[in-house]
This record gives C-alpha cells, structure tokens and sequence, in this order.
C-alpha cells in the first residue's frame, strides 16, 4: 500500500511527517492509464473518516453495515471488507485527505520521472 495526500498545505501533517522541517513532499500527476499498468494493482482508495472507525462497520457501537454490504458472491463481500478496512481512519486524521493505491503483492512500483511534477521543502 501507498498513501498520497491531495493536501500540501496542511501545517498538521507537515507536524507529523515532515521530519522536524526536513522532510520533503514530493507532487505526482499520475494519468488515470498509470494507475492500472501498475504490476499487481488492486485497487486506488480514497479514504474515509469516522468517529467510529471501524467499530461501526464491524457491527459495534449498534451498527448494523456488515449486513448490508449488498454483496451477492462471497468474493464480493471478502473485496468489501478488504477495501473499507484499508480505508477507513479515525475522523481526527481527517485533515491528510489520504488516497491509497493498493497492491496484491510488496516491493517497489517503479513510474517515469516525468510524472513527478514538484518537490516542497
């Protein structure tokens, strides 16, 4: 899993991962032909905030989304289950705006240099 931030001008997150003002943030423009040329892709997942994290989804705190997944195949609901815990997060991270691009398997994923379009400092 990689994650990506559609928000440079956070001072929150430059706190948290700027490495004490040495860090660098690194702005791609991938096209949307990239995203599945990537070897073992799974899928690209924006994520989602809650107060419930998900205790909710698993059915605590009194709800009730396990049983309403509308999946008809067990491969469906496994897909589900798989995206919404690799893309759900406590609503106070809510200021990353995070996007999650998903591989079946580890390693790099290797893109053209042209895709990088800046470096913030």
């Amino acid at each position: 899993m990689c994650s990506f931030s559609t928000n440079i001008f956070s001072n929150l997150m430059w706190s948290h991962y700027g490495s004490n003002h040495s860090g660098v943030c690194l702005i791609f423009s991938f096209p949307a032909e990239f995203i599945h040329s990537i070897p073992d892709y799974c899928d690209l997942l924006d994520v989602g905030y809650s107060s419930y994290g998900l205790r909710k989804w698993f059915g605590m705190d009194g709800g009730q989304y396990l049983g309403n997944l509308g999946a008809t195949l067990p491969e469906d609901f496994v897909t589900a289950l798989r995206n919404n815990f690799l893309s759900t997060k406590s609503k106070e991270w809510q200021y990353e705006e995070e996007v999650r691009l998903v591989r079946t398997t580890s390693g790099a994923a290797s893109f053209e240099a042209a895709y990088l379009k800046g470096v913030c400092f």
